[in-house]
């Protein structure tokens, strides 16, 4: 009996040592890559719900950012359409008015805050509100010129200092609100679909089409709970690693170059995960791009027409004081949403790379072709057995051996992105009935 357990363990450990050589070439290349990106199509409000990544941040989670000092960072690059007029800086949340790329806003108040990021003509426009007021600060570099650039927002919770920084120069500073600008967690509201969600890519609430999305790329998005610039810097060379004062972190290198439908994974360790909503008509969003940054294939990309489209100027009670604050009535958006399906998001298997079993048992090891180690379509999931990532060992070496990465999922996924040794009938990594080291 016992020549038969050791031959079957034998057997389970050659089978994930050669799924592991099998699945090492394609995590190598990911991890001496480029990498992917986050295409956007800009469909807004005509495909409701969709081409956009939502972050639920209700419960309370670490991408919840606004109510310590934050920055937001992020690299862009635009494709045509982003054709929105020039928002007006001041005292106002015109900042909804452009190409929405990152939307933290919220019905109504009094709710703590809000705040966002957009393109008008070109031109970065961010925005918050608090209880103290609204103030908009707006940049000098029109990005729609077919390049990436690293675009930057600091803000001060006590001082309500707000800086705007392109490729590392600052472009705009305003003393705005102060206070807290975070989600108030269990705040109650009518619009639970949109409200309670970090959304990049487009207007979160498809309001309508005179609150446009973005179109465009988006790659490497680190939020932070400092102010990590206040005088201008040199740009980031390579991807974001994660320290003690980042809140989240996105990569979107979770998946292969082509539809985005699944998880898109928060990378510092918290647990901000979001979802990407695929769809919209004609050309559907948001898709992996190899085009990044930091090199991989280029796409090709149109300069966006000059001609504004005609944006809607929003109804404030607050004066235009031209710097500081304003200290008015909080605006309260006049914005009547358009209710979106609150079909609940497909949940897919955690880790970006997974071998199918089934594939393995019915062709097996000397069969086993690169295609059966990439990710399923959605369809497929259900019912079937996926083993965690095998990477290559520190040293990068073939003679460093394999390791396996894990990726935390946790409850969130149960019974998955784990290994499980089963130690009844007794085998001998059952320790405990003697002396032992772990």
């Amino acid at each position: 009996m016992r020549s038969v357990r050791r031959l079957t363990q034998a057997f389970v450990l050659c089978l994930i040592l050669a799924l592991g050589a099998l699945a090492w070439p394609r995590a190598a290349q990911s991890q001496s890559a480029p990498g992917l990106s986050l295409r956007f199509y800009g469909h807004g409000a005509n495909a409701p719900d969709v081409d956009r990544v939502k972050i639920l941040i209700d419960p309370g989670v670490s991408a919840d950012i606004g109510a310590t000092d934050f920055t937001i960072e992020v690299w862009l690059k635009t494709a045509s359409g982003n054709n929105a007029g020039a928002i007006t800086a001041g005292a106002n949340a015109n900042w909804i008015n452009g190409n929405i790329f990152i939307d933290r806003d919220i019905y109504n108040a009094p709710a703590y805050g809000d705040f966002g990021l957009s393109l008008g003509a070109g031109r970065v426009a961010f925005g918050v509100t608090t209880g103290q007021g609204s103030r908009t600060i707006v940049g000098t570099t029109d990005l729609r010129d077919g390049a990436w650039h690293h675009v930057a927002v600091t803000r001060n919770l006590t001082t309500g200092q707000m800086r705007l920084f392109v490729d590392g120069v600052q472009e705009a500073s305003a003393t705005g609100p102060t206070g807290d600008a975070s989600y108030q967690d269990g705040r109650g509201t009518s619009y639970p679909n949109s409200d309670p969600y970090l959304v990049l890519g487009a207007e979160k609430h498809d309001v309508g089409t005179q609150y446009p999305a973005y179109s465009g790329w988006m790659d490497e998005l680190r939020l932070s709970r400092v102010v990590r610039y206040t005088s201008g810097f040199t740009r980031p060379g390579g991807a974001f690693t994660t320290d003690g004062d980042t809140a989240a972190l996105y990569h979107f290198d979770e998946g292969v170059a082509g539809a985005c439908t699944g998880v898109v994974l928060d990378s510092s360790g918290g647990s901000s995960h979001g979802q990407c909503r695929y769809g919209g008509s004609g050309t559907a969003g948001p898709v992996y791009s190899s085009d990044t940054p930091f090199g991989g294939t280029p796409e090709p990309t149109t300069v966006a027409s000059q001609t504004p489209t005609p944006t809607r100027t929003p109804t404030s009670t607050e004066p235009s004081t031209g710097g500081g604050a304003s200290t008015a009535t909080p605006r309260t958006p006049t914005r009547t949403p358009t209710r979106t399906s609150t079909a609940a998001p497909t949940h897919v298997p955690p880790g970006p790379y997974r071998v199918r079993l089934p594939a393995l048992i019915k062709a097996g090891l000397s069969a086993m072709t690169a295609e059966d180690v990439v990710p399923d379509q959605p369809a497929a999931w259900s019912g079937v057995l996926y083993l965690p990532v095998v990477q290559n060992g520190v040293g990068g070496g073939a003679s460093d051996g394999l390791s396996l990465r894990f990726y935390g999922h946790g409850a969130n996924a149960p019974d998955v992105d784990r290994v499980k040794i089963l130690i009844d009938p007794g085998v001998s990594a059952d320790i405990g009935a003697t002396d032992f080291t772990i």
